[in-house]
């Protein structure tokens, strides 16, 4: 897996090479991973150099029972990258990526207002990131405890 971290198009036989295994059971570790839902191989897009310069964050309080509707209702739009169930002061902590902020008034306008059982939100526009980390990685304890398969 760390070999995938570094470089997603390496190919098996690399992988092989350097770990001492076959490539055929380089390639069925790979698959049961994937099949797993351990790993997915996919592209990373940097959203800031690709047009979605409004990042937001979004809190969200929900009528009591409601949270797991307006939950899935608010997981269905491309922009929310994340949405996730929590405790304190919001049911919902969502985050946002708009191409402008008109693409985001429309959002707030046409798209929030009309969900069902929202009861309050509160946003915060992101102006800059220290971190994003699109290059997390396992540590070597969680990939021998967890992913040993």
């Amino acid at each position: 897996m760390r070999l995938l971290q570094e470089d997603g198009r390496i190919s098996n036989a690399s992988i092989a090479r350097t770990i001492g295994a076959s490539e055929p059971t380089v390639r069925k570790r790979i698959e049961r991973l994937v099949s797993d839902q351990i790993i997915k191989v996919t592209a990373v897009i940097n959203p800031a150099n690709s047009g979605y310069s409004v990042d937001i964050l979004m809190g969200i309080r929900t009528k009591p029972g409601l949270v797991l509707q307006v939950g899935g209702q608010l997981g269905k739009f491309e922009q929310v990258l994340y949405l996730g169930y929590t405790t304190g002061r919001f049911d919902l902590i969502a985050n946002m990526l708009f191409r402008s902020d008109d693409e985001l008034f429309e959002f707030f306008s046409n798209t929030i207002s009309k969900i069902s059982g929202i009861v309050t939100t509160e946003s915060f526009t992101v102006m800059r990131a220290e971190r994003v980390d699109f290059d997390w990685k396992f540590s070597t304890k969680l990939d021998r405890r967890n992913v040993s398969k």
